[in-house]
């Protein structure tokens, strides 16, 4: 979902309400503006939208995806691996919806079931050149316990970079110096 102006952003947004005024059950519409305030990184808002679109029409496989991204984005793992897991049932083939499992799982530690995922996203019917890079990636990163190790201690030190209290680490390292 891509909005080049803030104009054609609020014009979207104008449209969502028309539509709902119009057919205020339809999902589609709920599930497409999810996607927009996904876009603004509207997370809750997302998630309420996807939310209504899953009651009107609980086989709307995109609904599910994209709410299991929003809830990932919020930090919920185990809801959003609930959602994927929905998604894959809904569609198997869906080459977004493997990628995005697999990735969480790889997150999680679970390198097999990644690695399934992994092999059939790049196997799916609907291909995309980013999309099979990234899968190409993880498969490599998956095969390589010292790259997982490795990735893990630069994203810890990236945490500890943004979050750490520098005062308490300072006294920490002097500690055991």
């Amino acid at each position: 979902f891509v909005m080049n102006t803030r104009e054609e952003l609020v014009q979207a947004f104008e449209d969502f309400q028309a539509c709902f005024a119009i057919d205020p059950k339809n999902a589609e519409a709920f599930r497409s503006r999810g996607d927009a305030y996904w876009a603004l990184k509207k997370y809750e808002e997302s998630i309420e939208d996807f939310n209504v679109a899953i009651e009107l029409n609980p086989t709307l496989q995109r609904a599910w995806l994209n709410r299991g991204v929003s809830r990932e984005s919020l930090g919920d793992s185990d809801g959003a691996l609930k959602d994927y897991n929905r998604a894959v049932e809904l569609d198997p083939s869906d080459q977004f919806a493997l990628y995005n499992r697999g990735r969480l799982l790889a997150r999680r530690g679970d390198r097999e079931e990644a690695k399934k995922d992994f092999r059939a996203a790049a196997q799916a019917k609907r291909s995309s050149v980013e999309l099979r890079e990234k899968i190409a990636w993880f498969q490599k990163v998956l095969a390589d316990v010292g790259l997982v190790l490795q990735i893990i201690k630069d994203e810890l030190g990236e945490v500890r970079e943004k979050f750490a209290d520098k005062r308490r680490t300072e006294l920490s390292l002097a500690a055991r110096g």
